[in-house]
């Protein structure tokens, strides 16, 4: 959660995450909205796994 003071206002922005998930558990697409759930940013990773 962000706090913004412009002058006498204060304005709360709340970021909400949505996370996309891979068969191991680890996220691989991670999507930030805005506090008007707007889409702010997706992140997407490529994860390679090697055999031990």
């Amino acid at each position: 959660m962000i706090f913004i003071n412009k002058g006498l206002s204060t304005k709360i922005i709340d970021n909400k995450f949505k996370y996309k998930y891979d068969s191991k558990g680890n996220w691989i697409t991670r999507t930030i909205y805005n506090y008007d759930m707007s889409i702010k940013y997706i992140t997407k990773r490529k994860i390679k796994y090697y055999d031990e």
